[in-house]
């Protein structure tokens, strides 16, 4: 992934690019590496960036840490950190602080090299079972493993379901209204009227809706 620091990028301002405090539990767990190119500047060898530096800490819960320069002119900045379990996030200027000189036409490309903890489950499945359908009857099988499916009739407004959509299961929320149920998918799209399969997750009943 490539992300810009320290201008507007397609639909998206520059305040909307802050990194807000976070720890990426679907990451990989293990040591990943960030990059940061300097570009820009009067020189074209980039700059300062103001809000860019970068605050990392222990754990996911924070504990001690430490805050890094992304930005530095001619300097291509390298951090390595578990993203999974060290809470990071975007560290803004102090206003009482005496401020870093910042180039207005700095800014820096960040590319995080980083793998997804499913990525390499799959290729864990790929060196077990090798390269047939086996792999992928096998993921959609772990994926469904910890739920239970509920008749119609059982489910109820605003209940947290999983479904399937293709060879895929996404998470949804249930509107029940007049007798039809309507999935509110988790990137904000809506499915009128579901009559396929619903489930919920095993460890539930339905006295916990």
């Amino acid at each position: 992934i490539a992300r810009v620091i320290g201008k507007d990028f397609g639909n998206k301002k520059i305040e909307d690019l802050t990194i807000a405090m976070h720890h990426d539990a679907s990451d990989h767990a293990c040591l990943q590496t960030l990059m940061f190119l300097p570009m820009g500047g009067p020189n074209g060898r980039g700059g300062h960036v103001k809000n860019s530096d970068l605050s990392v800490f222990e754990n996911e819960e924070g504990g001690a840490g430490y805050r890094v320069n992304t930005t530095v002119e001619d300097t291509v900045v390298l951090i390595l950190m578990n993203s999974a379990t060290q809470l990071h996030a975007g560290a803004l200027e102090e206003e009482d602080a005496q401020p870093m000189p910042c180039s207005s036409s700095a800014w820096s490309l960040r590319f995080i090299n980083y793998c997804r903890g499913p990525v390499m489950e799959f290729i864990q499945k790929r060196r077990e079972l090798g390269t047939g359908p086996s792999v992928f009857l096998d993921l959609e099988r772990k994926e469904i493993h910890s739920y239970k499916q509920i008749s119609r009739d059982k489910v109820k407004d605003g209940m947290a379901i999983k479904a399937q959509w293709g060879k895929l299961w996404y998470n949804a929320t249930v509107e029940k209204k007049d007798g039809k149920i309507n999935l509110f998918w988790e990137d904000g799209k809506i499915t009128p009227n579901w009559r396929k399969s619903i489930w919920i997750p095993k460890r539930y009943s339905l006295t916990n809706y």
